[in-house]
């Protein structure tokens, strides 16, 4: 047992170290937001890396969501030493966020020395409580908050989870926590060595002490285009060993459980009855298909029972300025009346809006038509509403007048729709439905939603415009073109 003179020496430590921190990031803060191709609307750190997010919650009128940052460098690792942090934000309307001071990092010398990884915020007894991953080996650590989430103390008894359950394990990391009756659960990422990706389950009464249960769920995807279980068992792809970052929730009247897998997302709607999830077939969650792009997606329900998801995507923008990466934009996940996912961009980010220009009923007599424009900057948003007609391939170009536009589109024949060089298989009904495209371009950042069911996140680097072109296109056929609304984008800081 701790005494309570060592306890003290803790915080103290953490609070120098989380102040260390935050004025590094307070240094780099104004170089970073100097970056031309920076984002203005995708919630990311003042400066520096970041990476997973996590811990959404909605606390005392306000929504949070942590992230994982390194304070000290753009990169994850800084001098070989891992840095890894929560870092904050808070919103009151899920639209228009603030940095708050960074919740939780390593401490030398403790359990999570080498890292305060991916977890959950939830509330206990009306204690905000943190419970996450730390890094010296992977064991599961606590903290908590007094005074409203500002500023968090770590438990004096970590780890409050110390060792596996099981020694055929493959990593042991990101609890996902949520609460039944009057019973805690987590969730913890890992894997079983032959047997496939798993999530373990655990229960509790208080978040301290936690019993092991079994796992939740286990095993293969087993999806056309995964890697063969003999690809899996011979090491060549981690895919399907180990799966990070699990979230588990009710939606609809089943279940879904979220998984990163190194290579992409993948996620299923199955039952959940006492206490064992059965999926159903396993699906990827973002046709970017890749963890640069879209990873370690995480969700929080709101008061008003919707399920809301960040996922993060990395890489920076021009090279010398001090950041690295953004999360997505909050999307609204809903079971869709045929059982499917149904995933569309939350509904107030309409607030952002500002200039408007707008087209209905475009021929495209050529294979491109141009949208003439004089909205400024590379903050937009774009819907289009198309009929297909007999058009092998339409859609829209994105910077028509830099050396890199890009193209997103739907084949028609081959059933698929892509963002430059992203994509995946993507139905329509024949003859009925039409194709709504809702983008969201910010600087170097695009998220392609389509119909409401499906997105396509992707990094896009022009050169610096005052106005990015925008066309039509189409081959094979003339689509009808009911209508495009184009509207510049505001800041949420």
């Amino acid at each position: 047992m701790l005494t309570s003179n060592h306890q003290i020496d803790i915080d103290t430590k953490h609070r120098e170290l989380v102040a260390e921190a935050n004025a590094c990031v307070a240094k780099a803060r104004g170089r970073a937001e100097q970056d031309p191709l920076r984002p203005i609307y995708h919630l990311t750190t003042p400066a520096y890396y970041i990476s997973d997010p996590h811990g959404s919650i909605f606390y005392n009128g306000e929504y949070h969501v942590f992230f994982q940052q390194n304070p000290f460098a753009p990169e994850s690792i800084d001098h070989g030493v891992k840095h890894r942090c929560w870092a904050h934000a808070a919103s009151k309307d899920l639209v228009h966020w603030e940095h708050w001071p960074i919740a939780i990092i390593p401490n030398p010398g403790s359990c999570d020395q080498n890292g305060t990884h991916t977890g959950s915020c939830v509330v206990h007894e009306g204690v905000p409580s943190i419970i996450y991953t730390g890094v010296s080996p992977e064991v599961q650590c606590l903290a908590r908050s007094n005074d409203g989430m500002r500023t968090w103390q770590k438990y004096p008894g970590n780890p409050v989870i110390g060792e596996r359950p099981r020694d055929d394990l493959i990593g042991f990391r990101d609890p996902f926590v949520w609460k039944e009756q009057d019973t805690w659960y987590m969730v913890i990422g890992s894997g079983i060595r032959n047997k496939g990706g798993a999530v373990l389950l655990y229960d509790s009464k208080d978040l301290v002490h936690w019993e092991y249960m079994h796992p939740l769920c286990a095993g293969w995807f087993n999806e056309p285009g995964s890697p063969s279980t003999s690809e899996i068992r011979a090491g060549h792809s981690m895919a399907g060993r180990m799966w990070e970052c699990p979230n588990f929730f009710p939606l609809g009247d089943k279940h879904m459980l979220i998984v990163s897998s190194f290579d992409d997302v993948k996620y299923s709607i199955g039952t959940y009855e006492n206490h064992i999830f059965t999926p159903g077939p396993w699906h990827t969650i973002d046709m970017a298909a890749n963890r640069e792009d879209f990873y370690a997606p995480n969700t929080m329900e709101d008061p008003t029972g919707r399920r809301i998801m960040w996922g993060w995507t990395s890489g920076g923008g021009t090279p010398g300025y001090p950041w690295n990466g953004v999360l997505t934009l909050p999307r609204m996940l809903s079971l869709r009346p045929d059982g499917r996912l149904g995933m569309e961009p939350l509904p107030e980010l309409k607030d952002l809006r500002g200039k408007h220009n707008g087209w209905n009923d475009i021929a495209i007599a050529q294979r491109y038509a141009s949208l003439p424009t004089d909205i400024k900057g590379g903050s937009l948003e774009i819907l289009t509403e198309i009929r297909p007609g007999d058009a092998d391939v339409f859609g829209i170009v994105v910077g028509t007048n830099t050396t890199h536009p890009l193209k997103i589109g739907y084949d028609q024949k081959g059933r698929s729709l892509f963002a430059g060089d992203r994509g995946g298989k993507f139905d329509l009904v024949d003859g009925e439905e039409t194709l709504s495209f809702h983008i969201f371009v910010d600087m170097s950042v695009i998220e392609a939603f389509a119909n409401r069911r499906a997105c396509i996140t992707t990094r896009f680097y022009p050169e610096q415009k005052e106005v990015l072109g925008l066309s039509l296109f189409a081959r094979g056929g003339a689509p009808e073109i009911r209508s495009v609304d184009l509207w510049e984008v505001h800041s949420i800081w």
